[in-house]
């Protein structure tokens, strides 16, 4: 039974399919200060492919952007984000960003440098949501 390619072929979502938020590129670029507001945007070959809107409060950033889920109507979402501050060894600050995905009914909450977008939210890559799924999978219930 079943030969040479046969069977599903299976696709896994991999993150650098997916359209992502880096916390450091932003803070280079000042988009975490208090009160920033104004669009964030992907391009190839300089044509825009995608953009979101943001904007800056305290300890956290709110992304406003649309999506189209299986061909069906735009849906508007807005989505915070919170920002953790984590000293550094030598001084400063760094911005990490608190996964805001669920997982079976409860936050995420890892620091993560990177937000992917999976469909309908940013939330960390999809490798790790991947992991975080199969480890509640073989929890006993």
């Amino acid at each position: 039974m079943g030969g040479y390619g046969s069977g599903r072929t299976g696709y896994k979502q991999k993150a650098e399919n997916c359209r992502s938020l880096d916390v450091n590129l932003m803070h280079r670029e000042g988009c975490l200060s208090e009160g920033w507001r104004g669009n964030w945007q992907w391009s190839r070959n300089g044509e825009v492919l995608s953009k979101i809107g943001m904007r800056a409060e305290q300890g956290r950033i709110v992304l406003d952007y649309r999506v189209r889920l299986r061909g069906g109507d735009w849906e508007p979402v807005t989505q915070p984000v919170n920002i953790s501050q984590v000293d550094c060894n030598f001084g400063g600050q760094r911005p990490f960003f608190l996964c805001p995905g669920i997982v079976n009914g409860q936050n995420c909450g890892r620091r993560v440098g990177k937000l992917f977008s999976g469909g309908a939210v940013f939330s960390l890559s999809p490798l790790l949501l991947r992991r975080l799924w199969q480890s509640i999978r073989r929890t006993p219930r």
